[in-house]
């Protein structure tokens, strides 16, 4: 017995969608590898329509609540690949809604370590130390290994794919 076209497109779609749902949780992340994430990248470029817009629901809902890692952002990189404007430009007014988001809690968060240092310099006279941010710029490693090991490049020397990919 053969699986369809149609059973395939929803298994890859309920696979991605738990494997994000299990990178949520911080007991499976560690389960997440860089082979992972790959698979889960490219189904946001999965021929299937549905698939992609389940997967950019499900990675949209991960990032706005704050339980997928900053890098899953890098995965919208790949939605450059998709020939759908609508679905670019509403991917590109997630991807932009989320790093609003990551610069407003950055600033609140900066604020409110500045308030809190400022209080225990009066109390006790002592400094402390910084926390390392956390910058939507950091996931551009990310995209550009996603990017560099896509499976639809084969050749450098054809124009049409290089223009896409910049």
């Amino acid at each position: 017995s053969s699986v369809s076209e149609a059973e395939m497109s929803r298994i890859r779609a309920i696979c991605g969608s738990q494997l994000i749902k299990l990178a949520q949780e911080p007991v499976f992340k560690t389960l997440i590898t860089a082979d992972f994430f790959h698979k889960i990248a490219r189904l946001i470029i999965d021929p299937v329509t549905n698939v992609r817009d389940i997967i950019i629901k499900k990675l949209h809902n991960g990032l706005k609540s704050s339980r997928l890692s900053f890098h899953y952002m890098a995965i919208f990189a790949l939605i450059g690949l998709d020939s759908n404007r609508e679905r670019k430009s509403r991917v590109k007014k997630i991807y932009s809604n989320i790093i609003k988001q990551i610069r407003l809690q950055d600033a609140r968060e900066q604020q409110s370590r500045l308030q809190k240092e400022q209080n225990q310099q009066q109390q006790s006279g002592a400094t402390t130390t910084n926390r390392p941010r956390i910058l939507p710029e950091m996931c551009l490693p990310y995209a550009i290994s996603l990017i560099g090991h896509n499976v639809k490049i084969d050749s450098l020397k054809d124009d049409n794919k290089v223009k896409q990919i910049k």
